[in-house]
């Protein structure tokens, strides 16, 4: 009788047991690196755009338009060998002066995706036309990239 009794206290301890507690995800800023930040030649290659970077060819790609749109431009890079296994790029262009810059103001990575705000913390009015472009990386997170554009591009 002791054993039965101590086998019904057992399941109703464990068994009745619910855990409906949620993980309630809690965005989370990145702070990205800075790779480069300046201005691109005028190019056919770059247009308003927002590029995220996940292997070596892609980064290599888009050193090569750069260098060809501006020669050395590149020397000015924090960092030109990206770890792709544990980093993404992120580089956005647009088309301005060169008073005119495109900022990478804010990075969150929420629950199904990771938000990139985008503004213009310097307007200016210059006769040129170029491309401005910021360039950072994160942490790779495997969540897609959405722009918030918030430049009036």
């Amino acid at each position: 009788m002791r054993t039965l009794f101590f086998s019904l206290l057992a399941v109703l301890a464990f068994g009745c047991s619910s855990d409906n507690t949620e993980t309630v995800f809690t965005p989370q800023t990145i702070d990205p690196v800075i790779i480069g930040k300046g201005f691109v030649n005028l190019s056919h290659d770059f247009d308003d755009e927002n590029r995220v970077i996940h292997t070596g060819a892609q980064w290599q790609e888009l050193i090569d338009q750069m260098e060809a749109a501006r020669g050395g431009i590149t020397d000015n890079f924090t960092e030109t060998t990206i770890d792709f296994s544990q980093y993404d790029v992120v580089a956005s262009f647009t088309v301005s002066s060169s008073a005119t810059t495109i900022d990478m103001t804010n990075v969150t990575e929420n629950e199904d995706n990771v938000t990139v705000i985008l503004q213009n913390l310097q307007l200016g009015l210059t006769q040129d036309v170029v491309h401005p472009f910021h360039i950072i990386k994160v942490e790779k997170t495997g969540k897609p990239f959405i722009f918030d554009d918030q430049t009036g591009r």
